[in-house]
């Protein structure tokens, strides 16, 4: 475009459509419709054709959900995310003993890590 030509006027993508209205849409009517055919025709032409059933089995045992974790919020200065992949027990275990001591779960990282050096220091 040229300066001081004036612009082009848009164009309305829908300005030039034409719905006619709608006022020949309509349901159809129930009665028109097909029958649903019973369960147990649908259930034997799919697994005669290799569908399967998707319906869950009963489990003999439901495991119990764990606990849900407190959220804790302390500023500390520590600002570095150490994600873990532990067993459930491993992760109460070290939540209880920081509930225990009374530490934010960051100090007691850094406690665990400083026994450990000091303990392997010695061999």
């Amino acid at each position: 475009m040229m300066p001081g030509q004036p612009k082009p006027e848009r164009t309305d993508p829908l300005g030039k459509l034409d719905f006619g209205g709608l006022d020949d849409f309509k349901p159809t009517p129930r009665a028109a419709q097909q029958p649903k055919p019973p369960a147990e025709t649908i259930r034997a032409v799919s697994e005669a054709e290799g569908f399967p059933s998707r319906e869950s089995t009963p489990r003999e045992k439901a495991k119990a959900a764990p606990a849900k974790v407190e959220q804790r919020r302390y500023r500390t200065g520590r600002n570095k995310q150490l994600s873990l992949k532990v067993t459930e027990e491993t992760a109460q275990r070290f939540t209880r003993i920081a509930d225990e001591q009374r530490l934010v779960l960051g100090e007691l990282l850094e406690r665990a890590l400083d026994a450990y050096e000091t303990a392997h220091k010695r061999e």
